[in-house]
């Protein structure tokens, strides 16, 4: 009785130390999985963006029309506001001094200034395919915008005439 006893224990105790290895297993795969490198790119893609365009809205345009400040190129040596473009780089070295390991900047396969040229293979690369997605993109709106022309003009545009809510 005491070797089944036995038996009972040591099966009991090797259950519970294979769940514990399973599930400190499945904490450790979740805890790497994390969010997928596209979403995190999209999410500062997002954050970027929305930085940059209300502070060319809300704070450049607003400052231009009231004649306070201007923006310009030279910003530093005018007193001026930095360019909307000259922002984006300059958070972009902020964010990279903080030691948080992120790093954005502007960057482009066409750049005005040789600086924003891609800086490696990788940045040429990871261009090349946002570039080629951007033109898929563009070719799909063009042919979408091309065929509701189309429709527009065979069915909006006469339906509208006959009702006579456009004069020829």
């Amino acid at each position: 009785m005491a070797l089944w006893s036995t038996v009972i224990a040591l099966c009991g105790g090797m259950a519970l130390l294979g769940f514990y290895v399973l599930s400190a297993l499945e904490k450790r795969e979740s805890a790497r999985a994390g969010i997928p490198p596209e979403t995190v790119a999209d999410y500062v893609h997002a954050v970027i963006q929305a930085n940059r365009t209300v502070y060319e809205t809300h704070i450049v345009d607003k400052l231009q029309e009231k004649g306070v400040v201007e923006a310009a190129e030279h910003w530093r040596q005018e007193a001026a506001l930095p360019l909307p473009a000259q922002f984006l780089i300059e958070t972009g070295k902020l964010v990279a001094d903080n030691g948080s390991g992120l790093k954005y900047r502007l960057a482009s396969l066409t750049p005005i200034y040789v600086w924003n040229a891609p800086a490696n293979d990788f940045e040429r690369k990871g261009l090349e395919a946002v570039t080629a997605g951007t033109l898929v993109y563009l070719a799909i709106s063009l042919a979408i915008a091309a065929s509701m022309n189309r429709v527009e003009r065979r069915y909006a545009i006469p339906g509208l005439i006959a009702r006579g809510a456009v004069r020829e």
